[in-house]
């Protein structure tokens, strides 16, 4: 990886460094579109950790994944891992408030020549995901990938869950919560509504008789949600 790369998992624990060094092997694409972002887009730290969309990928390709939406897609780094993954005819969904930042992501996508594949959809994404269910399109979603505002992630969890097929995989980012949640206490006023909606969520996964979860210690914690 080139050394800007590189810097997007500094200050990290050395085991982290050492996994992204010795097993980190993403398409070069998707290490410009990181590059790109790191050094023209503010915000960059809301990137996804790279070695988690490297188990994406295996985890698209398990799963022979062709249907796939993004609730939050920032740049499009996470969703051009996806499209870059899925085959020819296969679909994502990436669904964001604003097209302010994916913008910057469109040069990438045409430059690996996945377009095609990336559906945009702009506006609350709470409604778009309802409008797919009343469109009849539940239970014909192979992955779900949620990275956006934390306090909506119960109500975008219930909505997935109804749009994953069986075997199908929700994934949560964030659901370690930049440490805090192992030290609510330490949370601004602000923070504290993501720690109260990332508990629930994650209590909801863990009694749903619907899923199996195992929540992974990547990046900042993924929550990964395989529906029965």
């Amino acid at each position: 990886m080139a050394e800007l790369s590189k810097s997007f998992l500094e200050n990290k624990d050395p085991v982290d460094d050492y996994i992204i060094k010795e097993t980190l092997n993403e398409p070069a694409v998707l290490t410009e579109l990181m590059e790109y972002t790191i050094a023209n887009v503010p915000m960059s730290f809301m990137l996804s950790d790279p070695v988690q969309l490297q188990l994406f990928r295996m985890l698209l390709k398990m799963l022979n994944a062709v249907k796939c939406i993004e609730v939050g897609s920032f740049t499009g780094y996470s969703v051009l891992n996806c499209a870059l993954t899925i085959p020819e005819n296969g679909v994502v969904y990436a669904l964001d408030i604003t097209d302010e930042y994916i913008s910057h992501g469109r040069q990438f996508f045409e430059k690996a020549g996945v377009s095609k594949k990336i559906k945009e959809y702009i506006g609350p994404a709470c409604e778009t995901l309802q409008n797919f269910i009343n469109e009849g399109e539940a239970g014909t979603f192979d992955f779900i990938y949620i990275d956006a505002d934390k306090v909506g992630y119960p109500l975008y969890y219930n909505l997935s869950i109804e749009l994953l097929r069986s075997g199908g995989i929700l994934a949560l980012d964030n659901a370690l919560l930049w440490g805090l949640m192992v030290n609510p206490a330490a949370a601004s006023l602000e923070d504290k509504e993501k720690v109260i909606a990332m508990s629930e969520v994650t209590k909801k996964a863990r009694n749903d008789s619907r899923v199996d979860i195992s929540l992974l210690k990547i990046g900042d914690g993924v929550c990964l949600c395989r529906k029965r």
